[in-house]
């Protein structure tokens, strides 16, 4: 009988972690929604060149899809999920067009005030482990900045 009651207890407090993850993730999902500026920081280990500082995107979160602008342009789009469970939090973005169509892009994110932090890794790779780019990786690390402008 003991037994059986600690399964029950250990099953209840498993739902429960499952319920605080998912609420998490659901409140992070809330904060990322709207339009966000796009700066490049650093990729494959070193930090962004002064080309790459020039480069402007501008992405929108629409519940669990994302539309990525450049120059103002539609570049590309696509859904995500959040794992706000995850330490750090981990994202998966799945594009509907261009070069990595339907492959899941792994990343990591968080947030400090109005800025978002991602870092990518490209699809069939591991996911990124923190906030920093490795040599030889092709992962991306970017600020996201809140901004306003067309949907």
């Amino acid at each position: 009988m003991r037994t059986l009651s600690a399964c029950f207890m250990l099953l209840i407090a498993y739902q429960l972690s499952l319920a605080a993850q998912d609420d998490a993730s659901a409140k992070d999902l809330k904060l990322m929604q709207g339009t966000w500026l796009t700066e490049f920081v650093e990729s494959n280990g070193k930090p962004a060149n002064d080309k790459e500082k020039l480069v402007k995107f501008k992405i929108t979160f629409q519940a669990n899809k994302y539309i990525l602008y450049f120059n103002d342009k539609e570049f590309t789009k696509g859904t995500f999920k959040l794992d706000a469970g995850k330490k750090p939090s981990s994202i998966d973005a799945t594009p509907s067009d261009g070069p990595f169509k339907d492959k899941v892009q792994p990343g990591v994110y968080k947030f400090e005030g109005e800025t978002m932090f991602i870092n990518f890794g490209k699809p069939d790779s591991p996911r990124p482990e923190d906030f920093k780019t490795k040599p030889g990786t092709d992962q991306v690390l970017q600020r996201y900045v809140r901004g306003k402008g067309k949907k």
